[in-house]
């Protein structure tokens, strides 16, 4: 089987940034930034749907999400955040965290789910992003 995850977590190797990790998640800076703060939380059971896992272990992904979802919208100071999980490219259980604009049409939040927004970021401002999400997400999970 040939999955992006699977092999992450085999590997290591990603230009993606993990921003947080334990038993049954990973939670990675989403490498494509459609906004800021675009971020994957990932079940690291290979599984597409949540409900092939057991209920514990759904409840333990599912309340990472949520701490994350909180470290997103915080850390970007946006208003709301815009969910998706599709799993066609990638049949491994994920959610996309969009964190968006509740002054947003919705053409541009869909703009920004079919990827036809980028956030541009210098390396340093990234950096610094990526360093003030994961003590958030860490303070939010703790």
């Amino acid at each position: 089987m040939n999955c992006i995850f699977c092999d992450l977590l085999t590997t290591r190797e990603s230009a993606a940034d993990i921003l947080f990790e334990d038993d049954d998640v990973l939670v990675l800076l989403h490498e494509a930034w459609a906004t800021l703060g675009h971020t994957v939380v990932v079940a690291k059971r290979h599984v597409e749907n949540s409900s092939e896992l057991p209920a514990g272990e759904w409840a333990r992904v599912a309340r990472a999400f949520q701490r994350v979802e909180a470290a997103v919208l915080a850390t970007t100071g946006a208003d709301r955040a815009i969910l998706m999980k599709l799993g066609l490219m990638v049949p491994h259980l994920h959610i996309h965290i969009y964190p968006v604009s509740r002054t947003m049409t919705r053409e541009q939040v869909f703009a920004v789910i079919d990827g036809k927004t980028k956030h541009e970021a210098t390396a340093e401002e990234k950096a610094v992003f990526v360093e003030a999400l994961r003590k958030r997400i860490l303070a939010e999970l703790a």
